[in-house]
């Protein structure tokens, strides 16, 4: 995930408050967790087999917060899949 660049004019931090990936074979994954690095951020997945989703919210913000020291910074998030 990379803030928005130069399109983004403001000092603030951008917090990311939820996040659905587009998964295929849903049905074959019994649970997921979201990592920022090496922070765990939620263990907590909705997981729906039918639109083959699987949607983390109400994470937490002191995770999810993309500072803007630079035009562009990234924040490294790695999504765990248990089948």
């Amino acid at each position: 995930m990379t803030e928005a660049g130069t399109s983004d004019v403001d000092t603030l931090p951008t917090i990311l408050n939820s996040i659905t990936f587009n998964v295929t074979n849903t049905s074959m994954i019994r649970s997921a967790a979201l990592f920022n690095g090496n922070a765990l951020v939620s263990n907590v997945a909705t997981i729906n087999t039918g639109s083959n989703t699987i949607a983390f919210s109400e994470l937490l913000p002191q995770r999810m917060r993309i500072r803007r020291p630079t035009p562009k910074m990234s924040l490294p998030l790695i999504m765990a899949v248990m089948d």
